[in-house]
């Protein structure tokens, strides 16, 4: 398959957010914001993943883990769901919106979850 970068955005600060945390990792496959009713409202992607699969994912699993009461309720909700493919880290980052980073398969999230934090305050 033909390998592209996808980028689209609303904001310019938030494209540089986004931009700024692809280029964290070559292990980060995809980034996004996206309103909590799965609609991507920034994103960039690596390789030719569909982004409309990939956040339409992340919205199904925010919404189950927030309706099973399974997410932490430090005002902070997250998770993260590994596979064999890899890793979706999702964060909560107000009451309409989450970002969406998903890693490669055998990427440390813990190497990335800081500067990914101190990067979407900035959104």
């Amino acid at each position: 398959m033909e390998e592209r970068e996808q980028k689209n955005s609303l904001s310019g600060d938030v494209s540089r957010v986004l931009e700024t945390i692809m280029e964290l990792s070559p292990a980060i496959e995809a980034v996004a914001q996206v309103s909590k009713d799965g609609l991507p409202t920034a994103w960039q992607v690596r390789g030719a993943a569909s982004v409309e699969e990939i956040v339409s994912l992340a919205a199904g699993l925010f919404a189950a883990g927030c309706n099973l009461d399974v997410l932490p309720d430090t005002g902070e909700k997250k998770l993260s769901v590994t596979t064999d493919h890899g890793t979706m880290y999702i964060r909560e980052l107000n009451e309409s919106r989450f970002i969406m980073v998903l890693f490669a398969r055998g990427a440390d999230i813990g190497t990335w979850e800081n500067a990914i934090i101190d990067l979407i305050t900035k959104i």
